[in-house]
């Protein structure tokens, strides 16, 4: 055989082993590379920062409204998930991801969907009934859970409904078996129409409302039998239902039942808590329970158990969607006083 072919042929061999080679070698690394990403990501809330630098599981206690106050109540439902902490610059692959659509915008929301390839997006925020422009975000995930909900919204069809939970102050708040010393109680600033409805319900004694320091409010609620929940500064929604219902006091919500149908009913679990268009409605509600003892005994034990079962229903209807255990099907069921 001609020396000269012999040489082209061995040096072709090669040139095609090495090829070879390195085309293994990128296809085991592409490999490694999603295998690496959806390790680093299995069952992982991952939570963006509304301060750059600060923990968002790290609650500022002189701070009402300051960074990520809601994450607390988030790692506590999601509790055998690990809890990370990034900066919206540094966002890593994540299996459920929080963000705050009041500090970033549509762009930015879209890039850290991109970056942490969430199963579930934790879409926190909105409270004013101005942010429907992010529902285009929302076929990039399987599951999104939302807080707040509103009728004028598309609301797609892998949209749930995120309770909006406690204060990350009130995050240990519960104090099982105190005396209820408080026929109803109000934490908060007269603001708006409040200091009317309060005027109302101040005929029922023995009573307490106005401004506390965050350590009071655990005992107040504790010893409440109910708690008055007006609106906030635009929407039903307020993280003082929530604490209430942790601390085994019964909700009072003064709302329109519009109002009421437009979020409630569209939790996983709907809450049995008290609601009326009126303080004077809601301060005649009062007085007739008053009167029945067991009534009130059955609704509270209604409220707790809600509490527990709410928790579970959307960790299991993110846990399932995270593990694929089964698709996301949009059920949900309302708690019954028993």
């Amino acid at each position: 055989m001609n020396p000269i072919l012999k040489l082209v042929g061995i040096l072709l061999l090669i040139t095609i082993l090495v090829l070879f080679g390195i085309y293994v070698y990128k296809i085991s690394w592409e490999k490694f590379s999603r295998l690496n990403d959806i390790h680093s990501s299995t069952k992982t809330l991952q939570f963006i920062e509304t301060d750059p630098g600060v923990s968002a599981f790290e609650c500022d206690m002189t701070k009402l409204w300051g960074s990520a106050v809601e994450a607390e109540f988030l790692a506590e439902i999601l509790f055998d998930y690990d809890h990370v902490s990034s900066s919206i610059d540094n966002i890593r692959p994540s299996s459920v991801l929080a963000i705050s659509v009041n500090d970033n915008s549509v762009a930015t929301v879209k890039e850290a969907i991109e970056i942490a390839k969430p199963r579930v997006l934790l879409f926190l925020s909105d409270e004013w009934e101005n942010k429907s422009h992010y529902e285009e975000l929302f076929s990039m995930v399987p599951l999104v859970y939302r807080q707040y909900r509103y009728d004028s919204y598309k609301n797609p069809p892998n949209q749930r409904i995120l309770p909006l939970g406690y204060h990350c102050w009130d995050q240990h708040a519960r104090r099982p078996n105190m005396p209820k010393k408080y026929t109803w109680s109000f934490i908060g600033s007269a603001k708006g129409n409040r200091q009317k409805d309060l005027n109302v319900l101040d005929e029922i004694k023995p009573n307490f409302h106005g401004k506390t320091k965050q350590e009071e409010n655990p005992d107040i609620f504790n010893s409440s039998i109910f708690v008055f929940c007006p609106i906030g500064n635009y929407n039903v929604e307020c993280s003082r239902q929530y604490t209430a219902s942790m601390c085994g006091a019964i909700p009072c919500l003064v709302c329109t039942q519009a109002q009421w149908d437009s979020t409630y009913p569209y939790f996983d679990v709907e809450p049995p808590w008290l609601h009326a268009e009126s303080a004077e409605e809601m301060r005649d509600v009062m007085k007739t329970l008053l009167e029945n003892p067991d009534e009130i005994r059955r609704i509270q034990h209604a409220v707790s158990n809600w509490w527990v079962d709410m928790k579970k229903a959307v960790y299991k209807n993110i846990n399932d969607v995270v593990t694929g255990t089964q698709p996301n099907d949009n059920s949900k069921r309302v708690a019954t006083v028993e």
